[in-house]
């Protein structure tokens, strides 16, 4: 019997590509691998970990197919980094996407807002948005950017953190603020420019990370 409303019939079932996530332990294992060397959870939660400034892929991969979240990998949305995956390391990131969120409680996603703005209203936009991009949950995406790294979840424990001074694993609004005032403090090597901003920028630029 044919279903005129497949999406409705075939909810929740998982198609044949991505119906290994309990058998092909290796390939969970390093889609597993992948997610994290990607920090994908600095923007996403991921069975039930990470951050929520981009949507849950728990809650995606409860309600979506394999296919579906294939696609958005692949043909990433304006604020989401393209990490150039190839076809085989998107099947074993899917495989690891269902068989992380297989554990969870499914909870309908919240809605998020969209922000209309121009690119220079704010302090990010005036000062960062040129090389950068960002995305929160707050203020919605920002920055044109893509000469230098996406800042989404900076303050977040999944953020790479590589070119801090040791004994600093995480970023916090006062590294940041130190970096922005005077980048080679930090790093010596960098190319970044010291960037000059008002006590309120500041605050307001320190804010914006917060994922509250």
């Amino acid at each position: 019997m044919e279903s005129s409303r497949k999406n409705i019939a075939h909810f929740g079932i998982i198609t044949a590509k991505y119906s290994g996530l309990y058998t092909d332990e290796n390939d969970v294992k390093t889609g597993k691998e992948i997610v994290e060397d990607s920090a994908c959870r600095r923007c996403h939660i991921i069975g039930a970990k990470g951050e929520n400034s981009a949507v849950s892929l728990d809650y995606r991969a409860k309600i979506h197919t394999g296919e579906y979240l294939a696609d958005k990998l692949i043909n990433t949305n304006e604020y989401m980094p393209d990490f150039h995956f190839s076809d085989r390391d998107v099947t074993k990131i899917i495989k690891y996407l269902l068989f992380a969120s297989s554990g969870t409680v499914q909870k309908e996603a919240e809605p998020y807002v969209a922000y209309i703005k121009t690119s220079d209203d704010d302090v990010f936009g005036k000062h960062c948005g040129n090389c950068h991009k960002v995305i929160t949950r707050q203020s919605g995406g920002k920055g044109t950017g893509e000469i230098a790294r996406n800042l989404s979840g900076l303050f977040s424990q999944y953020f790479d953190s590589d070119v801090l001074q040791e004994g600093d694993d995480r970023w916090t609004p006062e590294l940041l603020l130190k970096w922005v005032r005077n980048p080679r403090s930090i790093n010596k090597t960098t190319i970044m420019p010291p960037v000059n901003l008002s006590k309120n920028e500041e605050s307001d630029l320190s804010k914006l990370f917060e994922n509250k």
